[in-house]
């Protein structure tokens, strides 16, 4: 399975440093986490919902997720921000998959995948492409520019 990832050029690696510093909606700091989307569109969307100013020097990254990789699955949004977290947290902890599929927020119907880097199995996980990206600036017209 393919999967998306939309980073800076100065953090391309899949390490989950990011999310580990500051957290995410499914991880607590001090836990890393690999936030990707079931497609590009979805990826952009995801880092949109976070930007604050206009992104530069962006790449737009491929994953392979090996298809011999057992994928938990959460079906349905938790209730609150907190429990988001707890079921996030709690699937990092007990390693029983190295990945995660998740709702997206965003969009009803599409997924977000959570790769846990501290997994044993994180290595069969390779980015295959990655090309630099650009936002339209029709998209973030609201957005000063840096």
């Amino acid at each position: 399975m393919r999967v998306a990832r939309l980073c800076t050029r100065r953090r391309p690696e899949l390490d989950g440093e990011g999310p580990r510093l500051i957290g995410g909606r499914w991880n607590s700091p001090g836990r890393p986490v690999v936030y990707t989307a079931s497609c590009s569109a979805l990826a952009v969307l995801e880092y949109l919902a976070h930007a604050k100013e206009m992104p530069v020097g962006m790449l737009l990254k491929w994953i392979e997720v090996s298809d011999t990789l057992a994928i938990e699955k959460i079906d349905s949004l938790p209730a609150d921000v907190k429990s988001f977290r707890q079921l996030g947290d709690e699937w990092l902890k007990q390693q029983s998959t190295a990945v995660l599929r998740v709702p997206s927020v965003l969009v009803p119907r599409q997924w977000n995948l959570l790769l846990n880097p501290a997994h044993t199995l994180f290595h069969t996980v390779k980015t295959v492409d990655q090309s630099p990206f650009a936002f339209d600036s029709r998209l973030l017209s609201s957005f000063p520019t840096p």
